[in-house]
């Protein structure tokens, strides 16, 4: 997801509440690092691994 669609989702009330506090770090964070940063549920730890090898899982926001 890109910064603008990101807006966009919060202005149509889509991305509400917490998620929008994740949403603007994970963009702050992927614009520092200079690379994409994932958004990833912790309900299934058993997944992280795959998600640490480069599956993608969750929301992807790109810088």
């Amino acid at each position: 997801m890109t910064a603008a669609k990101a807006e966009q989702l919060i202005e149509q009330g889509i991305i509400t509440d917490g998620m929008i506090v994740k949403v603007n770090a994970a963009l702050d964070a992927a614009r520092t690092l200079g690379r994409p940063v994932d958004i990833a549920s912790w309900r299934h730890a058993e997944q992280l691994p795959a998600l640490f090898n480069g599956m993608p899982m969750g929301t992807r926001i790109l810088a």
